[in-house]
């Protein structure tokens, strides 16, 4: 059960996206509202294999979500061990980003504050798409500090957005202290208790 905080709008901006191999590669541009969302513009990469479209990465540039979705994939790829023959699709798109074209699809998506972490910095938002945009639903984690609140990871619960969050603090920002490590014991924490009722 979720527990569902802020709720607000967001625009979407198809930015670019370029064909691969498997399908395409879409970067799409959020920005928030302003009025009851204060997190700040950020980029999803997504990957349409022409039967759906997944989002897997996000970052503060288009370049940032290409990065974080080719590292996702391939720790999906470790996982699971997709098969060979399914190249990256985006390290395709990195390799090819003089192909990148400008995209014409907007559209906005409901946000919704989830899994709030009392007397934390740590935000957990759900992404529900309600219009012309063809990707899943998606979770966002942030962080609000000195320089506003920003976004540091995805996935598809709010588990795997804080989880996909603390992984790329610890590859930006090592040295400072992780706020979501504390975020993600306090949300598996509060996991257990649902469990155990």
């Amino acid at each position: 059960m979720e527990k569902i905080g802020k709720v607000g709008k967001a625009t979407v901006r198809e930015a670019l996206y370029v064909p691969v191999e498997q399908g395409s590669v879409f970067i799409y541009k959020v920005k928030s509202d302003g009025v009851k969302l204060f997190f700040k513009d950020f980029y999803v990469a997504t990957f349409d294999n022409t039967q759906d479209e997944g989002p897997w990465g996000v970052g503060h540039t288009p370049v940032e979500a290409l990065k974080t979705a080719e590292r996702e994939w391939e720790r999906m790829n470790d996982k699971y061990d997709y098969d060979e023959e399914y190249r990256n699709p985006f390290r395709e798109a990195l390799e090819n980003l003089e192909d990148m074209e400008v995209g014409e699809t907007t559209g906005e998506v409901t946000v919704k504050e989830v899994e709030v972490l009392k007397e934390s910095d740590v935000f957990v938002y759900k992404i529900e798409n309600n219009d012309n945009l063809l990707f899943y639903d998606f979770y966002i984690s942030t962080f609000d500090g000195a320089r506003g609140e920003t976004v540091w990871g995805m996935g598809p619960t709010p588990l795997d957005a804080v989880t996909a969050a603390e992984r790329q603090w610890d590859t930006k920002m090592r040295g400072y202290v992780n706020p979501f490590k504390e975020a993600l014991e306090k949300l598996k924490e509060s996991n257990n208790i649902l469990r155990n009722y």
